[in-house]
């Protein structure tokens, strides 16, 4: 559902041996014969995936049940093993939001959480690509997003950027209908039964459903359709058939709740008074006179910039409120926004600028198009509108391509299938209090028509709660024991949501953990380490030198001008160095406590080391100034008086690469 948002590209050889598969007679004669094939895994991996003991194959299933000669989709399957010697025997099986997302894409990633490690330690995880997605056969529209980005950057007016949307949804349609690609067999009723089928091709009797945002759609549509063998569902973020398409009534509430919080939070109140008034002034002023800030050159980007208005301030504050610990940052988000810090904002635009989802446009449209786009009724959408009269003018975007659906398909669901989910499977619900999205009345709505359910809803929380100790340990007795209530009172005993209230901020610091993170050029490696270096070599080489001489008992030959440019120059390479440590243990403290400050500087505690820089300034120039004047006096050598300049030269240096990368 959001437009910005992670994942690597994997490949490795690893034969499987799997038990024959038998097709029960009636899915069979209902559905034709799937079948399940080993095969290698379709990312990456080497030896990791035999040390995880990860086996991977292929689901065939027709495109079009029910056609004579319909097309045939290989669904990506990826089996992680239980790390227990006697696991149980009902995996759990993941089925990620979007939609459009790959879980395959996200798996590594996703097993080194914690709660993914304690769900492994009793169970299998299953992990597949929804048909259309991630491996599974996509429906690929790269050049939709990548036109629909650049428009967004640029700030092209409304209608024309619609225009042009539609005749880019227009083009992908036909490149994807002429390769025989059946649209209408892409929504969440096929998936179901697709997930039918691969349980039974797996072999296993029963299992879990986990679903996470669309993936709770996809988990109640499943419950609806084909329950066979669903020992227990996990709602999380919910979207129930039945939900109404409101965006701005979501997102409003969720607002509402961020700004209650922090007016009762006295530290948030002080640091940002009337922060509701002060948002909305922002979005105003956004939208009046846009903020031009630069961006990484690529094809969503090709000039290099992106004009931000006010559609782009609400979704980055829209997308901020998605977990928990990006939401203690939004008061300082609206602040930047305030104050037009162009610098400040670069993490935002880099985040934004890179499509970190993976999730596929042109099954995004298949679905939502079949499944949501009945709610857009001109009426729905003015009510929309109404109940969140402040925020309409700014969040067209939020709906960006479910308005232009007539263009892709022609395919709606049925009243029937938008009709509420009934089912006495047990099933555990958890919603976040400042979900933006999928808002926990749509949690509540799901379990009204499924007697055997518990909600929890978690304050703080975002799209989906905390995965805490908490959040785990209540997912964990469900499916132990999903008949019975589980233990909530951890959830009751959370304490409030506690927000970023002193920052302080500089951009250099982003600057340089990206420069880390995406390799520093050749250029600044030589100019960084021949500064270090030359400071190395006086701060530690001098006192060394004069440990020496007096071990020795020799004396010190040089004196006046010379002596107290030495002495300057060692001052200003150690206040660099101190300020390069200092630095150093800042980021790695932050980043293990609270990591998103780093996006926007460092917490305000460490503000005077930011001092330091003009310290070593001042005295490198001072150490120049004292070195050319004492440059021909005696009682130091040639060799002294160049290195005395040198390590003066390079303080001006280390100001100079602070500078540049926006530190200083």
């Amino acid at each position: 559902m959001p437009m910005m948002y992670a994942a690597g590209h994997i490949s490795f050889v690893l034969t499987l041996s799997l038990l024959a598969v038998h097709i029960p007679s009636d899915l069979a004669q209902a559905q034709g014969s799937p079948r399940f094939e080993t095969a290698e895994c379709p990312f990456e991996g080497g030896t990791w995936l035999e040390a995880e003991r990860i086996e991977c194959g292929y689901l065939i299933v027709p495109e079009r049940r029910g056609v004579e000669g319909a097309r045939t989709l290989r669904m990506a399957v990826a089996v992680v093993r239980s790390t227990s010697e006697s696991p149980r025997p009902d995996p759990v099986v993941f089925l990620t939001g979007g939609p459009g997302g790959s879980t395959l894409r996200a798996m590594q990633a996703r097993l080194t959480s914690r709660l993914w490690r304690s769900l492994r330690a009793e169970r299998d995880l299953v992990f597949v690509d929804q048909r259309g997605t991630g491996y599974s056969g996509p429906i690929s529209c790269p050049e939709l997003f990548e036109v629909v980005n650049r428009m967004f950057y640029e700030g092209t007016p409304e209608e024309e950027r619609r225009e042009e949307v539609r005749r880019e949804i227009r083009e992908c349609r036909e490149r994807i209908t002429t390769s025989g690609v059946d649209l209408g067999a892409y929504h969440s009723a096929t998936s179901a039964r697709d997930l039918a089928e691969l349980r039974v091709a797996l072999g296993y009797d029963e299992w879990n459903l986990y679903g996470a945002s669309y993936g709770t759609r996809l988990a109640l549509v499943t419950m609806r359709d084909v329950p066979q063998g669903l020992r227990s569902v996990i709602l999380e973020a919910a979207i129930p058939p039945n939900a109404p398409e409101q965006r701005l009534t979501n997102y409003d509430r969720a607002l509402g709740e961020l700004f209650a919080a922090c007016a009762a939070d006295p530290e948030c109140a002080a640091e940002y008074p009337d922060l509701e008034q002060r948002f909305y002034t922002v979005l105003e002023d956004l939208e009046a006179n846009p903020l031009i800030v630069p961006a990484p050159r690529s094809p969503s980007t090709p000039s290099g910039e992106i004009t931000l208005g006010s559609d782009g301030a609400a979704i980055a504050v829209h997308q901020a409120l998605y977990r928990d610990y990006t939401i203690a940052l939004v008061p300082l988000l609206i602040q930047v926004l305030e104050a037009r810090n162009h610098n400040a904002l670069q993490a935002l635009v880099d985040i934004a600028t890179r499509d970190a989802s993976g999730l596929n446009r042109g099954l995004y449209l298949s679905v939502e198009c079949y499944e949501r786009a009945p709610y857009l009724t001109p009426e729905a959408l003015q009510a929309d509108r109404e109940r969140a009269p402040r925020l309409a003018p700014h969040g067209d975007l939020l709906r960006t391509l479910l308005h232009d659906c007539d263009a892709w398909h022609e395919y709606r669901a049925s009243p029937a299938e938008l009709a509420a989910v009934s089912s006495e499977i047990p099933t555990l619900i958890l919603a976040g209090t400042l979900d933006p999205i999928t808002p926990p009345a749509w949690g509540r709505l799901a379990g009204e028509t499924l007697p055997n359910s518990y909600y929890m809803e978690a304050r703080p929380g975002g799209h989906g709660p905390p995965k805490d100790a908490c959040t785990r340990g209540i997912m964990l007795d469900f499916l132990n024991d999903p008949t019975t209530s589980p233990d909530m009172a951890c959830n009751e005993a959370r304490a409030p949501l506690s927000f970023v209230t002193d920052v302080y901020i500089n951009p250099g610091v982003y600057r340089v953990a990206t420069a880390l993170r995406r390799g520093p050029s050749t250029v600044l490696v030589i100019w960084f380490g021949l500064t270090i270096l030359t400071l190395v070599s006086a701060t530690v080489g001098w006192p060394a030198a004069r440990l020496v001489r007096r071990l020795r008992k020799r004396q010190a030959t040089s004196t006046g001008l010379a002596v107290a440019a030495r002495w300057v120059a060692w001052l200003a390479a150690l206040a660099a160095m101190v300020f390069l440590v200092g630095l150093g243990w800042t980021i790695q403290r932050t980043a293990r406590e609270a990591p998103l400050i780093l996006g926007f500087g460092v917490p305000g505690s460490a503000a005077p080391l930011f001092l330091v820089p003009w310290f070593v300034l001042v005295l490198g120039v001072v150490a120049l100034a004292l070195t050319t004047s004492a440059w021909h006096g005696s009682g130091w050598s040639s060799a002294s008086r160049v290195h005395c300049a040198a390590v003066g030269t390079a303080c001006l240096s280390f100001v100079g690469l602070l500078a540049y990368m926006r530190l200083f």
